[in-house]
């Protein structure tokens, strides 16, 4: 493929949503094909071409971190057909500080990939109202173009991995260069990753569709996302011709149960397996095989605040940990737990 490039982009965080999250944001393992996609469209775009992401090399380990960011809790209202024509409309903003929420996020970081992509040619035209170009000359220009702007740093606006708080930094690959070592810990070169995805396309619709919108040439469309089933191979996802996905809404909460034993795979994590869960504890009770009471350990840890008058406040708070059982159901009636839970349950000890 002659007109095919390769793109080098790392960065300290990325955050590449999965859409099955409602409110907390939950990244995918690894970057996806739409947002590889954004990428490039960022350093080069014209409506003359469409990218085309073949494959994605993993080359930094999957490692998760978890933060909390402010965001806003409302959704910018879709521009009305008024305001399209150029007309008077009341003020179609947000007020972020009437808006604004704490939300978790659970992202990557240090992530690394080399993309693998080309572009195919919708329009000859090298300008819009420009002679039509034969299909290599066409080709030729677009792709040097982009060589030449990927080579000194030039970009429309500043690339992304998900989100515009986390910037990524891409580096060109010339042609018989080598390619850049996978980092990949063995467990992590060959493994499924669920459904992932693909990129979204844009159905005709009316307005009795739900969440139908207009598009900036006045037309109404619905979004409709496509999926793709995800693996990783030596450490390389390829990817599948977008005409070969599918609008799948089904294995949805398999990939989420996968999502969630590779996450508590990783002790850095601090998930619980499966038949366990993370509970606040005060005191561990130690005792002989045979039951009897050796010792109580305290388990809580000083925790030191700064007051309003600067002074330093001690106080005392339980430590999270992981525990047998799950989560200890709320309501009347006997709900004692196993190896955990209060002195009445616990010890018969009276309330």
């Amino acid at each position: 493929m002659s007109y095919g490039i390769k793109l080098h982009v790392t960065g300290e965080f990325a955050c590449f949503t999965r859409p099955e999250m409602k409110v907390e944001r939950v990244s995918y393992d690894v970057i996806t094909p739409s947002a590889a996609r954004g990428i490039l469209e960022a350093i080069y775009w014209k409506p003359q071409i469409r990218w085309v992401i073949d494959r994605i090399h993993v080359l930094a380990p999957i490692r998760f971190t978890n933060i909390r960011r402010n965001e806003v809790g409302v959704k910018a209202s879709a521009p009305s057909a008024a305001a399209m024509k150029g007309e008077s409309v009341h003020a179609a903003g947000i007020l972020i500080e009437d808006a604004r929420q704490q939300r978790a996020s659970t992202l990557l970081r240090d992530v690394s990939y080399l993309i693998e992509a080309h572009f195919e040619i919708l329009d000859r035209r090298f300008d819009k109202n420009g002679p039509e170009l034969p299909q290599k000359d066409s080709e030729g220009k677009h792709l040097d173009m982009f060589n030449r702007r990927a080579r000194s740093g030039q970009c429309f606006h500043q690339p992304c991995f998900g989100c515009r708080e986390f910037p990524a930094r891409f580096t060109l690959i010339e042609n018989n260069t080598p390619l850049p070592e996978s980092a990949l810990t063995p467990d992590q070169l060959n493994r499924p990753l669920g459904w992932m995805l693909h990129d979204i396309s844009y159905q005709p619709a009316d307005k009795t569709v739900k969440d139908s919108f207009l598009t900036g040439q006045g037309k109404r469309v619905r979004a409709e996302p496509r999926y793709f089933h995800a693996e990783l191979k030596n450490g390389i996802v390829e990817i599948p011709p977008y005409q070969s996905t599918t609008a799948r809404t089904a294995m949805i909460l398999q990939s989420l149960y996968e999502l969630y034993g590779r996450l508590s795979e990783d002790p850095a994590n601090g998930l619980p397996k499966p038949g366990y869960s993370l509970q606040n504890i005060t005191f561990c009770m130690v005792i002989r095989p045979d039951g009897t009471l050796v010792e109580i350990q305290d388990a809580r840890q000083e925790d030191i605040q700064i007051g309003r008058n600067g002074k330093e406040r001690k106080t005392l708070r339980s430590t999270t940990m992981i525990v047998p059982g799950q989560t200890k159901s709320a309501g009347p009636g006997i709900n004692a737990c196993t190896l955990w839970d209060n002195l009445t349950y616990l010890c018969g000890y009276p309330q």
